[in-house]
């Protein structure tokens, strides 16, 4: 029986709710969640219950056909509507691994899939040591494969592919044709997964990493309560701009641990920016969603919510311009338990940027040469924080395809997005402009928010001028780093 047979098998009654509890995280594994959508189950993580409310009254209560799976630390936790129909069950992997060793597995990095594959070939138990020596060598064989841009329609397949393509840009602006193709195959591959599924991963859980930027604060609360936390949010920076600073980092005894993490869309600062700070989708701020003046209410109200007194949260955008001693940032931070603040340096670099990339990056370097972001990181950590790095969007070098003349038709005018609140207006103007623009519809946008995306590197700015911008939904734009700093 393959793995995709002993998953269904757990959920046998097709078209049922289950409330499943889930101790092993196999959920958490995007190849199966990936599985779930080829066939007809739909999941849903339990963690916020108006988000789940608002999910469950719009998608499921009336017109589900699909089974339903719904994650849950606790039953009870549950509304009793859903309640009352659900099933309860308890999932983990000694239901799916019969031969290796349970706690060996637990500390491998191989995903479900090619686990359960593996056990399917043993003929008897293995110990410990034993499962630790098989899946070693299977990781040592993995690693010496020549590593191919991955095309593989998931979530954690498509990050991969975002960070490789951001090592490739950092390395050398002028990709060849091979790398330009494979891009553009991945990308066109992934414009059509996100529309399929960007919805359906909003529910998906922060632990034990963050899926999306808006998860971020509820994956840092995760940690011991006394332990201190900072989030650094460095507006604009795609995995190519992290690359950078990676190595500069790593050339001043830092450590980083990075995952891909999704932005919102449209990948704009108000919107993706917004929801780190407030631990939210944008349909929970849609009165604020077109600014970032909220975000230090929206961060405060987060912790303190959490248990946290409003005098222990720090929270300070615009940062990174100024010499870091002559802002006394240290003294600020000395009584604070957690630090949320914006360095807005890479963002300013790409919408001044005249040369594409290569101007962006020049900029960078010599920034990172300064010594802010050094003097920051050491400040935090020798103050005993928990530190982390996000962004919230990245860019790409666009091309002018024309601007789109409307008055006030439209709310907000982007370089690669433009918002309507009037669905109708943005249809219109979608026709007129459908070889360039494709329209973007979630429901976990407010009502009478409706964005028009430029398609591929297209931007709504004069006719053949470039540009480095961002708000679509281009793998480069919307796949951000999200990482951990350490000495």
């Amino acid at each position: 029986m393959d793995w995709v047979e002993k998953i269904k098998n757990m959920f046998p009654r097709t078209g049922d709710f289950y409330l499943v509890k889930d101790s092993d995280g196999i959920l958490d594994d995007s190849s199966v969640i990936d599985m779930f959508s080829r066939n007809d189950i739909d999941y849903v993580d339990f963690l916020d219950p108006i988000v789940f409310r608002h999910t469950y009254e719009a998608t499921y209560k009336y017109e589900r056909t699909n089974t339903l799976i719904i994650r849950t630390v606790n039953y009870s936790d549950i509304p009793y509507d859903v309640y009352a129909e659900a099933f309860q069950i308890q999932i983990n992997l000694k239901d799916l691994i019969a031969f290796l060793d349970y706690t060996a597995i637990k500390e491998c990095k191989i995903g479900l899939p090619e686990l359960i594959d593996i056990d399917s070939f043993q003929y008897k138990t293995l110990n410990y040591e034993e499962t630790k020596i098989l899946l070693s060598k299977k990781n040592k064989h993995e690693d010496m494969k020549e590593y191919v841009l991955p095309v593989t329609n998931d979530i954690k397949t498509f990050g991969l592919a975002a960070m490789i393509i951001g090592q490739w840009r950092s390395g050398d602006n002028t990709l060849n044709e091979k790398q330009i193709s494979s891009i553009n195959n991945v990308n066109s591959k992934f414009q059509k997964w996100l529309i399929q599924n960007f919805d359906q991963t909003v529910s998906l859980p922060s632990y034990p990493k963050p899926k999306m930027v808006h998860q971020i604060p509820d994956f840092m609360n995760h940690s011991d309560y006394s332990q201190k936390k900072a989030l650094i949010v460095m507006d604009g920076m795609s995995f190519t701009q992290w690359n950078i600073i990676k190595d500069y980092l790593a050339d001043n005894q830092f450590k980083t641990e990075v995952t891909p993490t999704l932005a919102w869309v449209p990948s704009i600062t108000s919107v993706s920016r917004q929801s780190i700070f407030s631990g939210k989708p944008p349909l929970n701020f849609s009165d604020t969603i077109n600014t970032t003046n909220y975000e230090e209410i929206q961060w405060k109200s987060f912790w303190i919510d959490k248990g946290f007194d409003k005098s222990d949260v720090f929270y300070q955008r615009a940062l990174g311009s100024d010499n870091y001693l002559e802002m006394d940032l240290q003294h600020l931070l000395r009584n604070k338990k957690i630090v949320g603040c914006v360095i807005d340096s890479i963002d300013r670099f790409m919408h001044a940027a005249q040369q594409g990339l290569w101007s962006v990056h020049s900029e960078l370097n010599y920034w990172l040469n300064r010594g802010f972001l050094l003097s920051f990181l050491k400040d935090l950590i020798e103050n005993d924080f928990e530190v982390y790095m996000t962004s919230d969007h990245g860019n790409i070098e666009s091309h002018g395809v024309g601007r789109i003349n409307q008055g006030v038709l439209a709310n907000s005018k982007g370089e690669r997005v433009r918002v309507y609140d009037d669905k109708s207006i943005r249809n219109r103007t979608r026709e007129d402009y459908f070889e360039v623009s494709e329209n973007w519809d979630s429901q976990f946008l407010p009502r009478n928010y409706y964005p028009l995306i430029a398609k591929e590197n297209y931007a709504f700015i004069t006719k053949n001028d470039k540009i480095v911008g961002h708000g679509g939904t281009s793998i480069e734009e919307v796949f951000v780093p999200f990482v951990k700093v350490t000495r």
